[in-house]
């Protein structure tokens, strides 16, 4: 929740920075096209990435799988390292079926708290289960 609104306050700021700069230069008039377009590319890109953002995990011998919105099939992923920043937040490193590296944001209140450290310590272990 706190990401969403994070995003929502930057394109709201984004959008009054850009009508900010246009409207002294143009007038309020002529401005207000190219702030629309750019609160559209914004607010767009924003619901993109929450769609893609996974809603739902597995934890298996084979890795993690992963469902989003987007997808009916889920997404099977290894663990390849993580990031942890104290006890609140795990970042893991995940290689797909592409092979490339992409990081999932896990926050500690985000489930139950075996799982957070069961995932941190497959991070920590590069998911020798996933081998």
């Amino acid at each position: 929740v706190a990401v969403r609104w994070a995003i929502a306050v930057f394109v709201m700021i984004a959008t009054a920075a850009t009508f900010t700069c246009l409207a002294p230069r143009t007038g309020a008039g002529p401005a207000l096209p190219p702030v629309v377009i750019v609160f559209i590319v914004l607010a767009a890109s924003a619901r993109g990435w929450e769609r893609a953002q996974p809603r739902w995990l597995r934890i298996g011998a084979n890795g993690l799988w992963l469902w989003n919105e987007r997808d009916a099939a889920p997404v099977q992923a290894r663990i390849t390292g993580c990031s942890q920043w104290s006890s609140r937040l795990l970042i893991l490193a995940l290689a797909g079926e592409s092979g490339r590296l992409k990081p999932l944001f896990i926050a500690a209140d985000a489930g139950p708290a075996s799982v957070f450290l069961e995932l941190s310590v497959l991070g920590r272990r590069g998911s020798p289960a996933s081998l």
